[in-house]
């Protein structure tokens, strides 16, 4: 349970998360040193007494001076996540939904599912993200029109080593987002086809703007840094600058 508890707190900005299971009333939680046990008991009591009567797939959010908190109530349990401001809720969703998948096929087997390395789904949101990051900054300095054609050269450049971003939508807005339907499965390959994507882009667009060429790719997907490195995507793409 830990190791699914680890995945959902993968999330950059992600501080700690408690599980309730509503069933064996017990709690899992990955949370930092200072809370104490006292706290952890209060906080699963809490979540017992709020979600006791509420809708099925709810969810509830706190704002507070520092951060954010979200319960999200679940078909057996509930779970509690806070972070910082930052925390993209968007990505959290999805590794919640990744989350309650897992379970409810390892209760299907009478065990927890052991978490895999990567969850496919969520990194390639990752990916995707950080192609539109960098895509959003280079239109700031060459416009939406040139950005997005060179966003289109630079994919076509590479697609015979890469023919799964045949599945990936570049649309006028320079904004990619998979094809409706459309899948890929997830392997180093992937990664590395995104780096590829990324540093060919920003050489064609480095081409008409001196600004680009100094532009440090960590710096333009900061928001995904964690995420990115725990990939590799940012060895990849450092080894391709060589």
């Amino acid at each position: 349970m830990i190791e699914l508890l680890r995945d959902v707190k993968s999330v950059r900005g992600v501080g700690g998360i408690l599980f309730l299971d509503r069933k064996e009333k017990k709690s899992f939680q990955i949370f930092p040193k200072l809370f104490e046990p006292e706290v952890v008991k209060g906080l699963f009591l809490l979540l017992l007494k709020l979600t006791e009567n509420m809708e099925g797939g709810g969810k509830i959010e706190f704002k507070f001076q520092e951060g954010k908190a979200f319960i999200f109530n679940l078909p057996f349990g509930a779970l509690f996540v806070y972070g910082r401001m930052s925390l993209n809720l968007d990505l959290l969703e999805l590794m919640v939904k990744a989350f309650i998948s897992k379970i409810e096929k390892g209760k299907i087997k009478g065990t927890f599912l052991k978490s895999s390395d990567f969850t496919s789904q969520f990194y390639l949101k990752i990916l995707i993200r950080a192609t539109n990051l960098a895509s959003e900054s280079y239109q700031k300095v060459l416009g939406t029109y040139i950005a997005t054609q060179n966003l289109r050269l630079a994919k076509d450049s590479i697609i015979d080593d890469y023919p799964f971003l045949k599945k990936v939508f570049v649309n006028n807005a320079g904004e990619i987002s998979l094809l409706n339907q459309e899948k890929i499965s997830w392997e180093k390959k992937t990664m590395e086809g995104f780096a590829r994507w990324v540093f060919q882009f920003r050489k064609f667009c480095s081409i008409l703007s001196e600004k680009i060429k100094t532009q440090n790719i960590e710096e333009l997907t900061s928001e995904l840094k964690d995420n990115l490195e725990e990939i590799g995507f940012y060895e990849v793409y450092r080894s391709l600058q060589k």
